[in-house]
Parts: structure tokens; C-alpha cells; sequence
């Protein structure tokens, strides 16, 4: 027995000519509406926006050509600071490592909320594979004598490979009986290549002449100016106007340009 629903809504789903005249009334010009691409999330947040800000006009066919040629922008302004200014590109590094961090440990929580639920007492123990995986980051790396060599494009390569690899079983894993365990391995991935990206990023610093007092204090604030506008533009432009399909596209295109960036170094 349920409240929720009976005979009348199973007769009107039913039936043909409600069917047929609700399949008319379909727009076939809008993409249809899936947890991948929250559309329907969307626009209820721009539904709630004109509520409070009527003066704020949002167009959305617009917005989403004009977010990307942003972040198109955005990648050929990296390169070209990279090319131009080699202690400028010390802080670029740092701050990608914060920004790819948050921004697909982000898209890791909201994938493992739509496939196994629960996320709000299991994001702890998301969190605490995360930061483990930090530690034993810096710790490998720490024992590694790196010193001459720039390994940081091994880095951006291995997240750039787990992304792809998320992107290509986005439905798979949704649909598969250990996607709960999947998920917990992306997460404790995500977490080792931030850490083993750590004693890169000072070793980078030393050798471009940084003092060491100044080390921890630099890769510190730029790793939290990442994370920051990681958070920003996956919570706000990536994943509510493009969708967590194209989002990861970013993100591969992101460690595609820092890993070609520190091979040639």
C-alpha cells in the first residue's frame, strides 16, 4: 500500500493519447535531462535566481559557448605564461595541483552519490581515503631521489589517464555491483598523486631559486588558490552547464597541457 500513487496515475500513464500529446509537447531541441548532465538542476537554480535577481538576465544557450571559449582562454593564457616566465610557471604548477585535486575529487563525490547513495555519512570515509592517500604520496615520493629531474608531467599524465578512464565507464561503473569500491580506489588515486606531487613542487621551487623559508608558505597558498577556483568552477560553471561528461574533459585537457608543459622542462 502506498499514498503516493494509484489506479488513476497508472490509467493516465497508460494511456495512449496522454502518451502521444505529451511526447508533442516535447521540446527535441533540448538534450534530455540525466544525473550526467543535471540540466533539470539547472534550471531550477536559474528558476530560483530570476526569483531574487530579476535584473540578472542568464541566457543559457549562450553561456555554455562562453564558458568554454573562458576556459579555452584560460589554457592558452597558461602556456603562454609558462613559456614566458619560468618562476611564474612554478606557481601555475602549483596551483593545477590544487585545481585538478578538488575538481575531481568533487565530480568523485557527486558520481558516487548518484550511483551508491549514502554520501552523506560515507563522504568521511571518502575524505579520510583522500587524505591517506596524500600522505603516502608524500611519503613514496619523499624516498625517491628525484634530484635533476622533473617527474611533475607524470603527475598531470596519471590524472589525466584516471580521468579518461572515468569518463569512458561513466555508465559502467553506475551500473556495476563494486562501483562503491571502484570509486573508493579513484578517490585514494586522487589522493596519491596530490601528495607525491608535493615534494616535486618544492624540490621545482629550489632549483628556480625560491628561499627556502618561502617554500612552504608558496606552494601552501597557490595549492589553496587552486583548490579554491577548482571549487568555484566545478560547483558553479563546470558541472551544473556542461555536466559531469564534459567536466572531466576539462580536467584532461588541463593535465594534457601541464604534462606537455613539464615534459619539455
Amino acid at each position: 500500500k502506498t499514498e503516493f500513487f494509484t489506479i488513476y496515475h497508472f490509467k493516465d500513464y497508460l494511456d495512449p493519447l496522454l502518451r502521444s500529446y505529451t511526447q508533442k509537447m516535447l521540446d527535441i531541441e533540448i538534450t534530455p535531462n540525466s544525473d550526467l548532465n543535471p540540466s533539470g538542476f539547472l534550471n531550477y537554480l536559474i528558476l530560483e535566481q530570476t526569483k531574487f535577481y530579476p535584473n540578472l538576465r542568464i541566457d543559457l544557450k549562450k553561456s555554455r559557448p562562453a564558458i568554454l571559449i573562458f576556459l579555452l582562454l584560460c589554457g592558452l593564457l597558461i602556456i603562454i605564461i609558462s613559456s614566458l616566465f619560468k618562476k611564474a610557471s612554478c606557481f601555475l604548477n602549483i596551483g593545477a595541483i590544487g585545481f585538478t585535486s578538488i575538481s575531481l575529487s568533487s565530480i568523485i563525490f557527486m558520481l558516487f552519490q548518484l550511483s551508491c547513495a549514502a554520501l552523506f555519512w560515507k563522504l568521511g570515509f571518502l575524505i579520510a581515503l583522500f587524505m591517506g592517500g596524500v600522505a603516502i604520496g608524500v611519503f613514496l615520493m619523499n624516498t625517491i631521489k628525484t634530484t635533476g629531474t622533473n617527474l611533475l608531467w607524470e603527475v598531470y599524465l596519471g590524472w589525466m589517464i584516471i580521468s579518461l578512464t572515468l569518463l569512458s565507464n561513466l555508465k559502467a561503473i553506475g551500473l556495476s555491483n563494486y562501483a562503491e569500491f571502484i570509486f573508493y580506489l579513484y578517490i585514494l588515486l586522487c589522493g596519491l598523486l596530490t601528495g607525491s606531487a608535493y615534494p616535486l613542487l618544492a624540490q621545482s621551487l629550489i632549483e628556480n631559486r625560491f628561499k627556502n623559508q618561502d617554500i612552504p608558505v608558496i606552494i601552501y597558498s597557490a595549492d589553496l588558490i587552486g583548490a579554491f577556483l577548482g571549487t568555484v568552477a566545478c560547483g558553479i560553471l563546470l558541472i551544473p552547464f556542461l555536466g559531469i561528461p564534459y567536466s572531466l574533459l576539462v580536467l584532461i585537457s588541463l593535465n594534457a597541457i601541464f604534462t606537455l608543459k613539464n615534459l619539455r622542462h
